[in-house]
């Protein structure tokens, strides 16, 4: 009979410690400001990407990022049992900048500065009304786009509250009504596509060669819209009822699209668990339930769009207009970070000539 532990602390140290030791060299721990209150662990471990995953990413489309981003980040983290897909879309975030902080730089460059009215009013102030006009114009059509960096240790991370839930229930204040909704998970997006796929497929067949010939007119007529030189006369012939069916069948598509994201995070109706009900299921629970409203949906978004936590949204920049350090509110974007990614070199190697260190000038 094995001896029973009596000292806890020492029993988790070295847990700890066996589980440090089988770490394979080259991941870095990562500890989420979400402390494995929403969807990600309080701890995992991460490697970098390699040249296969960055040529993945780089190949994909800016629609089809999200879903390649599932399987290539999952490839990276060591727990088997641990996918982004259950992480929140801030999570992933945070992830994602930690991992350039660590195998890359502390410094993601060449930003699209945020302009705010007050750079308006400054260049109005430095410049003559005709130079203003003329830098304002460029502003507007994004000829001159003004650019910064952002210190991403600078970068600050909301506290989240002990008390967090990553579930909400609302309740009527006229019957027992109830339903209880889970914050969404990054995941979501491949049950979305999947689902869309699956319900949509046959009926938007029906469209496929409309659905090229809208899109070569209405390409056409950005283009002409633009200033191109392009023959109206030469736009395709669209039947208008077929037209008019396909406007028809996107907003049929737009209404169910919303029922399944609603359902999608439905896990508790009027006291009953339904969160391991299909998803076709739960959409004829949320359209067979007229408590469920536009009042009540609305009252949920705004819960969960108050909750804070992640990235904070303020960052601390350099205004390239007036050269002064300011704080400004950047939202930091899945596509900005994988852009800054295969732009950026890695202060983490050296290389050698035989013996001799290669100094790199940059």
């Amino acid at each position: 009979m094995k001896p029973v532990v009596t000292d806890l602390s020492k029993s988790v140290k070295e847990v700890e410690t066996k589980r440090s030791i089988e770490i394979p060299p080259g991941y870095a721990e990562i500890r989420l400001s979400t402390q494995g209150k929403v969807g990600a662990p309080e701890v995992f471990h991460i490697r970098n990407l390699s040249t296969q995953d960055a040529l993945d990413l780089s190949l994909s489309s800016d629609e089809d990022l999200p879903f390649r981003l599932v399987d290539v980040i999952d490839g990276l983290i060591f727990e088997g049992d641990v996918s982004v897909a259950d992480f929140h879309e801030n999570e992933v975030i945070e992830t994602l900048v930690r991992l350039y902080t660590i195998f890359y730089k502390s410094v993601i460059e060449d930003v699209e500065f945020p302009l705010e009215e007050e750079d308006y009013k400054w260049l109005e102030e430095n410049y003559t009304p005709e130079e203003y006009k003329k830098k304002k114009a460029q502003l507007d059509n994004k000829v001159w786009v003004p650019r910064t960096e952002i210190e991403v240790s600078q970068v600050n991370t909301y506290d989240i509250d002990e008390k967090f839930k990553k579930v909400a229930t609302i309740k009527s204040r006229k019957d027992d009504f109830s339903a209880t909704f889970s914050l969404p998970k990054y995941g979501d997006v491949l049950i979305v596509r999947d689902w869309s796929n699956e319900t949509f497929r046959k009926d938007e067949a029906r469209f496929t060669d409309a659905i090229k010939l809208l899109k070569i007119r209405d390409d056409m007529i950005s283009r002409y819209q633009s200033g191109d030189n392009i023959d109206l006369s030469r736009l395709p012939n669209v039947d208008p009822q077929v037209e008019k069916d396909w406007a028809e069948f996107q907003r049929k598509k737009a209404f169910a699209m919303i029922d399944m994201i609603r359902a999608l995070h439905l896990v508790n109706l009027n006291g009953v668990d339904v969160s391991q009900a299909s998803i076709s299921e739960r959409v004829e629970l949320i359209r067979n339930e007229p408590r469920l409203d536009v009042s009540a949906a609305r009252r949920l978004d705004d819960h969960f769009s108050k909750m804070k936590f992640g990235l904070k949204p303020k960052v601390t920049m350099r205004n390239p207009l007036t050269d002064q350090i300011v704080e400004r509110r950047f939202s930091f974007r899945l596509l900005h970070i994988f852009q800054a990614i295969q732009s950026s070199g890695t202060d983490s190697y050296d290389i050698f000539s035989g013996d001799e260190l290669i100094l790199d000038d940059g």
